[in-house]
C-alpha cells in the first residue's frame, strides 16, 4: 500500500459558499484549506486535503475522482483535482521526468518560522530578489502558527535533482536568518487537473 494525498480545488466567490463549504468537509471528513500565495492570478485557492491508502496509482486518482463527484453533485464549482504521492516510497526511486509535462513533476515543501511582522517582511523580500526558478511562497490561513511556505516544483529529471535544489535554497535561507521549522513534505504530483491555476506563483511550470 502506498500513503497518497487528495487535493479537490473549488472556487468560492462569498461568504455562503466557504460556510457551506466548510460544513461539507467537516461532515465528509475532510480538511479544509485556505491557501493565500503571495503572487498569482488564484493567489487565494480553496482546497481539502484527504490522505489515503492505496495500492496503485491508478486506484488512487479513481478515489479522487469519486470525491470530485461528491463536490459536483452538492453543487461546488471543482476547478481542479490533484494526486499526491510521497517520494520517499521506493517505487519512484527510478522515476525520471523527461516530458516536461505540467501535471506529473516533483513536489517539495517546508516551513519557515516567523516570530513576527517585520521578520516575514524580509521573507517577502528574500523571495522578491532571489534568484532560484520554480519556487512560491503561500500561507495556510487556516493554520495554526500561519507559518509561511516555500513549495519547489520540478516537472523534469530525477528527484535527487529536486532535492540538491531544495538543499541550496535552505542553505540560502539559513545564511539569511531563516529557520525551518517542521518535517519538510516531499511529493510527486501523479495527477493534475489544472496546473494553469498555479501560474504567475510558481515561476516555471
Amino acid at each position: 500500500m502506498k500513503l497518497y494525498e487528495i487535493h479537490i480545488s473549488i472556487n468560492i466567490n462569498n461568504g455562503i459558499d466557504e460556510i457551506k463549504w466548510l460544513y461539507f468537509c467537516r461532515d465528509n471528513n475532510y480538511k479544509p484549506i485556505r491557501v493565500l500565495n503571495d503572487i498569482g492570478k488564484h493567489n487565494i485557492q480553496y482546497m481539502i486535503s484527504k490522505w489515503c491508502n492505496h495500492n496503485n496509482d491508478k486506484d488512487a486518482i479513481k478515489h479522487a475522482n469519486e470525491i470530485n463527484k461528491k463536490f459536483i453533485k452538492v453543487g461546488f464549482n471543482v476547478t481542479r483535482i490533484k494526486v499526491e504521492v510521497m517520494m520517499l516510497n521506493k517505487d519512484y526511486d527510478d522515476l525520471v521526468l523527461e516530458d516536461f509535462k505540467n501535471d506529473i513533476y516533483w513536489e517539495i515543501h517546508f516551513k519557515i518560522s516567523i516570530k513576527n511582522y517585520e521578520e516575514l517582511e524580509k521573507l517577502l523580500n528574500w523571495k522578491k530578489t532571489c534568484d532560484y526558478l520554480n519556487i512560491g511562497l503561500s500561507i495556510s490561513s487556516f493554520g495554526e502558527k500561519k507559518y509561511p511556505i516555500i513549495t519547489i516544483r520540478h516537472n523534469f529529471g530525477e528527484k535527487e535533482n529536486i532535492i540538491n535544489y531544495k538543499n541550496v535554497i535552505i542553505d540560502d535561507l539559513k545564511n539569511n536568518g531563516f529557520h525551518i521549522t517542521d518535517k519538510i513534505q516531499r511529493e510527486i504530483s501523479i495527477y493534475d487537473t489544472n496546473p494553469d491555476e498555479d501560474k504567475g506563483w510558481i515561476s516555471k511550470l
